[in-house]
């Protein structure tokens, strides 16, 4: 007995000595396990911040600089707005309060540590180690408000074990470069609070429709607590309408915490709990909070500056291949400066002037929306480098990104009538060569497939007046003439021109009355005076710019602002166009007056009276006036005559102490006297009849017939006088019946025995002194100079195997 219980203590202490060896064994190899991670993570931490940016802390405080639009006189204009509202506030405009609180909540040893909160990392160094082990991200909780500053100014959101341990770095070296207030206030300027809104300010309006300075203790515990799910406690999400428990509940945790902290007294808790309790927390929610940040961002030039930061924004994008998010962060918070074109001096008058016109004052009333109508809308530029000099979106006061009428091509584009004529018909028959400015049409109620096509067409006085040239056609805005021309001409001409014009058709370029009549949506004044830019320019088109560079924060150019041109019509055509342009200002367009500046342009109504245009330009400006009203309704009592007196206010600002001097004849460009009967040249009988006019012609183009004479049952008729001019013979030519036979209108010379030509002209490049027929270019157009004169004087030569028949047909 006493043998077998020695054995069984012997195993005893056996076995206690093995689990002992055992646990030892443990102890050792889980040292040595912890040795390795904490080796490995060393090693991995090491290499981590060796990694991490260099901080700046000027950087830091500076990230939420506002990007800044200044004016071609690089003075300020604006402060960039951006999606994410960020509204910066000194400390000590907010409630002591508000400061309180998010310490309280956020970091409550704020102003002990340096930078990092050892009692809180400990506290998460559990989970953090366990997610290093499974390499699954998952890092929560631990940061101090130094951290979350780096985090939201430095780094990204990415929950990584990586960006902790490089946010732990940097927010130690920032906390050795910043004192504790620029820290604080750095990071409740930067804070994301839901919606748009960043920064307290922004919250504050964003939540409650006021200003920081304003809100209540409990709205200020609101903020403090929607900081750690900005849209978990976003009051406005729907399932927090239906259920705001959720955020209720933390803006009573945020309160407990400051009452623990001795922030505030019992009774003020207490004070505050029986509030929310009572529904006052949530009627001081305002849904019309973000119209507050609109209002906010009202800009200085409302109209200017937002196509500024849409040009810009694109610039960057394609520069930079960032996308749309990464350049509107890169314009909110980083500080650019952005030199503009806008003439500051030119932008104001032309706002007073679109303001203030007695034209719209006396047929104005206000909409539902308190916003006058009818509305108008007016662009300027400078049509050599492309630069926009003045842009007015709108008429009168109104609130922050409402329709911009001058530039927003997506969203309110207008027809413009006739004013889309030059551009579609005129300059691109010309261009081609399918016509000239002396080609004829008939001025008649339609007939045949274009009557089957388009049914009646009436020009806007409801009267024809027969065979005219172009030149009277765009001196009246007659219909049916460019209707016809672009008819023979091809749709698919027209349309091309109007594309490389900067006017997309769309869908509607195959159709006549969009092409001829400019009866198609899509314009804007913007477009509209790049477009008439070319005819001034040679031709040229240069695409419209808003800015002429781009300066980041350390002063180095990051974009500049460049025009991309191209070449759309010869410059003799451009010219051709430019000249047979000052017609309207005699017939359509009388109210223009710049004095002794020359002026061309063309007057466009919409059908049903519901949009009137001019555009024009001067020697060193292009511009554009739109009227109509925002829905599009009929306005009586307006014509386009009347925009064309809100446009010659606004050049004549725009062109004051500029040169007098028109723009430089091409040397590709001739004249000749020509008859308004035939366009073919003029005869003696039709220079003393009034019956012709001096025209210019592309170099090749003039006609080489002169024009037949009448027959007897069409009488000529004196305009002038309104008689029938008796059919003299003049004593230098022989009999009537004796000239060329109509029959052979494609001979330049009559047959053998017959009696003498008419009088052959003289030499263009020897011009007589004593013949009256070699006139200014200056007078070409003017009906009144035709009587006395000589023939053309070009000389008639081969004819072109592109034009017509001699007749003016095409």
């Amino acid at each position: 007995m006493s043998s077998k219980s020695n054995s069984n203590n012997k195993d005893i202490m056996m076995s206690k000595k093995k689990i002992k060896k055992v646990i030892v064994q443990g102890i050792i190899l889980f040292s040595a396990l912890v040795f390795i991670a904490l080796g490995a993570f060393g090693t991995y931490a090491y290499s981590v911040i060796k990694k991490a940016p260099d901080i700046d802390s000027y950087e830091v405080l500076e990230l939420n600089q506002t990007s800044v639009v200044y004016d071609d006189k690089e003075e300020f204009m604006d402060a960039v707005p951006s999606s994410n509202k960020r509204i910066y506030i000194d400390i000590e405009n907010m409630p002591d309060y508000l400061v309180d609180a998010y310490i309280s909540i956020e970091d409550e040893r704020f102003q002990e540590h340096n930078g990092i909160d050892v009692k809180r990392i400990a506290g998460a160094a559990y989970s953090t180690f366990l997610a290093f082990i499974k390499q699954n991200g998952g890092i929560q909780g631990g940061s101090t408000i130094t951290q979350q500053l780096i985090k939201n100014t430095v780094l990204t959101n990415e929950v990584k074990l990586s960006r902790k341990i490089t946010e732990i770095h940097l927010a130690l070296k920032l906390e050795k470069e910043l004192s504790k207030i620029e820290i604080l206030e750095a990071y409740l300027n930067t804070i994301p609070l839901g919606g748009t809104a960043y920064g307290v300010e922004a919250g504050a309006r964003y939540y409650f429709n006021k200003g920081i300075s304003e809100v209540s203790l409990i709205e200020a515990a609101y903020l403090a607590g929607v900081t750690q799910s900005p849209t978990g406690y976003n009051a406005f999400i729907e399932e927090n309408i239906q259920n705001p428990e959720g955020y209720l509940n933390r803006t009573k945790t945020v309160l407990s915490k400051m009452q623990e902290l001795n922030k505030i007294t019992k009774a003020e808790y207490e004070e505050a709990i029986q509030a929310i309790d009572s529904g006052v927390l949530l009627q001081g929610f305002s849904r019309g909070a973000d119209n507050s940040i609109a209002a906010v961002d009202k800009l200085n030039y409302e109209w200017f500056t937002r196509p500024v930061v849409e040009q810009v924004t694109e610039a960057l994008m394609e520069a930079y291949d960032y996308s749309r998010e990464e350049a509107e962060e890169v314009l909110a918070s980083g500080g650019l400066k952005i030199y503009s074109t806008m003439n500051r001096e030119l932008q104001n008058h032309a706002q007073k002037t679109v303001n203030n016109a007695p034209e719209l004052d006396a047929i104005g009333v206000m909409d539902e929306n308190s916003i006058p109508q009818p509305q108008a809308s007016a662009v300027i530029m400078n049509y050599r480098t492309g630069e926009i000099k003045a842009m007015v979106g709108g008429r009168g006061e109104q609130p922050a990104l409402t329709y911009n009428r001058a530039f927003d091509s997506t969203h309110f584009s207008r027809p413009t009538g006739s004013a889309i004529k030059p551009l579609t018909v005129y300059a691109p028959a010309i261009d081609s060569r399918y016509a000239t400015a002396a080609e004829i049409y008939e001025d008649a109620p339609l007939t045949g497939e274009l009557f089957k096509e388009y049914g009646e067409l009436k020009n806007s006085d409801k009267k024809y007046s027969g065979d005219i040239t172009m030149r009277e056609a765009v001196k009246r805005s007659v219909n049916v003439y460019s209707v016809k021309l672009v008819y023979d001409m091809g749709r698919e001409v027209s349309a091309r021109y109007s594309e490389a014009f900067g006017i997309s058709m769309g869908d509607e370029s195959a159709n006549l009355s969009s092409l001829a009549l400019g009866e198609f949506r899509g314009n804007t004044p913007y477009k509209m005076s790049a477009a008439y830019g070319v005819f001034g320019n040679n031709g040229l088109y240069k695409e419209p710019i808003l800015f002429t560079r781009v300066v980041d924060k350390n002063g180095k150019v990051i974009l500049e602002g460049k025009s991309e041109d191209r070449q759309v019509l010869s410059p003799e055509a451009a010219y051709i166009t430019y000249d047979l342009l000052k017609e309207p200002l005699t017939y359509t367009a009388t109210m223009v007056d710049l004095g002794a500046m020359p002026v061309a342009g063309k007057t466009g109504t919409s059908s049903k009276n519901m949009n009137y245009w001019f555009v024009g330009l001067t020697p060193h400006y292009s511009g554009a006036v739109w009227v109509g009203t925002d829905d599009s309704k009929e306005i009586k009592d307006f014509s386009s005559n009347s925009a064309s007196a809100i446009w010659s206010r606004i050049m004549t600002k725009a062109n004051e102490g500029l040169s007098t001097e028109d723009i430089e004849k091409p040397e590709g460009i001739i004249a000749a006297r020509i008859s308004t009967r035939t366009g073919l040249l003029a005869t003696r009988r039709e220079q003393n009849s009034g019956l012709s006019i001096m025209e210019l012609f592309i170099k090749g183009t003039e006609p080489k017939k002169y024009s037949p004479e009448p027959k007897k049952q069409e009488p000529i008729v004196d305009d002038k006088e309104e008689k029938v001019i008796p059919e003299e013979k003049p004593k230098e030519e022989k009999p009537e019946e004796e000239k060329p036979k109509k029959e052979k209108p494609k001979e330049d010379k009559p047959k053998d025995g017959e009696k003498e030509k008419p009088e052959k002209p003289e030499d263009p490049e020897k011009p007589k002194e004593d013949n009256p027929g070699d006139e200014d270019p200056s007078d070409v157009g003017d009906s009144e100079e035709g009587g006395g004169n000589t023939p053309p004087t070009e000389e008639p030569g081969d004819e072109n195997p592109d034009r017509d028949d001699g007749e003016g047909n095409p």
